[in-house]
């Protein structure tokens, strides 16, 4: 981190309420006042974050803490865009944070179709790929993703050329019945140019063959 991301942190876990109120305050040690529930302290830490736009400073956060403060912002954001360039961390995300990328998918997606189709591929290598504990928990949150891959998919049928490579190997690494679905979406799509659309066509005929 930059030397004053450092010095000037998350100051929101340290926040004190200005007041007691029964269930949601409790007094500490010498009479101290804090947040009872941990969830106080993560949506003042996320609205810090977006007042602040410094969602690096996600990364001074354990991983469980990190997932559920991502969450809340994903939810504050028109296009949360800036916290999945944040988590994606350069192409390199920590498998956790590839998970709540997913989470988050499925909550708000960015504005830039890219980005689903970026989280899918990336929870299909680990699906397909990564280490055995996590491969069951990747699939589930691909599949959990289909709608924001299908809304993606749809944002990009008229627009197709900057994805023609992607598109295929994306499919490839896609479980049989999720690949097949996109496959057809866009096979049969009215602004998808004919030699792809009959590619595609193609590919679900192949992989129905290997069923």
């Amino acid at each position: 981190f930059e030397e004053d991301e450092q010095e000037d942190g998350l100051d929101a876990y340290g926040e004190q309420p200005a007041t007691i109120s029964t269930g949601l305050i409790e007094l500490g040690g010498g009479g101290i006042p804090h947040f009872a529930h941990p969830q106080a302290n993560r949506y003042l830490a996320a609205r810090q974050l977006v007042s602040e736009q410094r969602y690096m400073l996600l990364h001074q956060l354990d991983e469980h803490e990190r997932a559920e403060v991502a969450l809340l912002i994903a939810t504050m954001l028109d296009d949360p865009a800036p916290l999945y360039k944040a988590l994606w961390n350069g192409g390199k995300p920590r498998i956790a944070d590839l998970l709540t990328l997913g989470r988050c998918l499925r909550e708000r997606a960015p504005a830039e179709p890219a980005w689903a189709l970026r989280i899918a591929g990336a929870l299909a290598s680990l699906a397909n790929e990564g280490p055995p504990a996590m491969r069951a928990h990747a699939l589930r949150q691909l599949h959990a993703c289909a709608p924001a891959l299908n809304a993606s998919l749809e944002a990009i049928a008229g627009a197709m050329a900057p994805f023609e490579q992607f598109l295929p190997r994306l499919f490839a690494a896609l479980p049989p019945d999720l690949a097949v679905s996109c496959m057809l979406r866009l096979a049969y799509h009215p602004r998808v140019a004919e030699p792809f659309a009959w590619q595609l066509a193609d590919r679900v005929i192949e992989f129905a063959s290997a069923l």
